[in-house]
């Protein structure tokens, strides 16, 4: 019957919602990513959102960009798209922190992904205001970097969004940006 699904976790399998009438067939199953395998937000096993195709990435709820070692933007899914407002097309190629988010060239920001390169690899997760021309936006932030620095990840939160970030936190945020 038309309408019926049932919406599985990507990574684990694990069912996130069922239509109560939903049945097994294949073709009605959507993909999502469950509270378990996402940790709160972004803590998702990196094998696993490497091993992505264009379309898995796509279907992902949250910002995710894969950047060379020297910034380029190799990949750049819909969620980024639309929280920034930029095409895929502009930003595929071009550097990230000079050409596509120069107000990541901040010390939080680019620094700390220089030093994650300078030390081999490794991860951080930190807030961090974009900066945008319709408005800022506060975000939650996740670098992976690979220990050959080949594969990096930059995950996004949008926090506003979400209601990820407190009203202490927003108004915080927004009044530092401000000053």
């Amino acid at each position: 019957m038309a309408g019926r699904f049932i919406v599985e976790c990507a990574w684990c399998g694990s069912t996130i919602l069922t239509d109560p009438a939903a049945t097994a067939d294949r073709a009605r199953v959507s993909h999502g990513v469950c509270v378990d395998c996402l940790g709160g937000l972004l803590d998702v096993p990196v094998t696993d959102m490497h091993a992505l195709d264009a379309d898995d990435v796509d279907r992902l709820p949250f910002g995710f960009l894969e950047l060379t070692r020297m910034g380029v933007v190799r990949r750049y899914n819909a969620a980024e798209a639309q929280l920034s407002g930029l095409d895929p097309n502009r930003v595929i190629g071009r550097d990230f922190f000079r050409e596509v988010a120069p107000c990541t060239q901040a010390t939080e920001f680019e620094d700390r992904w220089r030093e994650l390169l300078r030390q081999g690899g490794g991860d951080a997760d930190f807030e961090f205001i974009f900066k945008f021309s319709s408005g800022h936006r506060l975000v939650r932030i996740r670098m992976i970097v690979s220990c050959d620095g080949g594969r990096n990840l930059i995950l996004v939160q949008d926090l506003d969004q979400e209601g990820g970030a407190s009203d202490a936190a927003l108004r915080n945020a927004r009044m530092s940006a401000a000053g």
